[in-house]
């Protein structure tokens, strides 16, 4: 289990997005190399370390440099409210936005995927490659998670 930890550069607009085992330490020494200003802005406590990777995906259009993310309204959110929160919704109401590139709807009223570009631009590379090289081209390929995931199991399916 680990922290998640949200420390704030408050004049650049910037929070670092990280996890550690022991808070007050990880805040002295990013402090103690910061040329700015920080504040410990929020914490998530006890959770496991996953959560960390997920929210840097969640989050991925907010990266400005390495974990640092410049702060929008829903991460203002999530910092100063955690528990309340949803971190999925949050991540599936994101993955919508971006569905109209990469879905179009069936007669049924379902959604089939649609390869198109995306097909020859992530798969082809994937077939050069050897598998263990699927996870680092998926995670990062900018696609919606839902997209990520349906890509990730067609692959595994091409495993066996």
């Amino acid at each position: 289990m680990a922290t998640i930890y949200f420390i704030e550069a408050p004049k650049q607009n910037l929070v670092k997005v990280g996890r550690t085992n022991n808070i007050d330490q990880r805040f002295a020494t990013l402090e103690s190399m910061s040329p700015v200003p920080l504040r410990l802005r929020g914490t998530i406590d006890n959770v496991d370390a996953s959560l960390e990777n997920r929210l840097h995906k969640i989050f991925a259009d907010l990266r400005r440099h390495g974990e640092w993310f410049e702060i929008n309204e829903d991460l203002k959110k999530l910092m100063d409210n955690p528990e309340s929160f949803d971190i999925q919704d949050y991540a599936e109401k994101e993955d919508a936005k971006k569905l109209p590139e990469f879905f179009e709807p069936t007669d049924d009223g379902d959604y089939k995927f649609v390869f198109g570009k995306h097909y020859d631009e992530l798969l082809s590379d994937v077939i050069k490659l050897d598998y263990p090289y699927i996870d680092w081209i998926l995670w990062q390929a900018d696609f919606p998670l839902c997209v990520k995931e349906l890509l990730a199991s067609i692959l595994d399916t091409t495993k066996k």
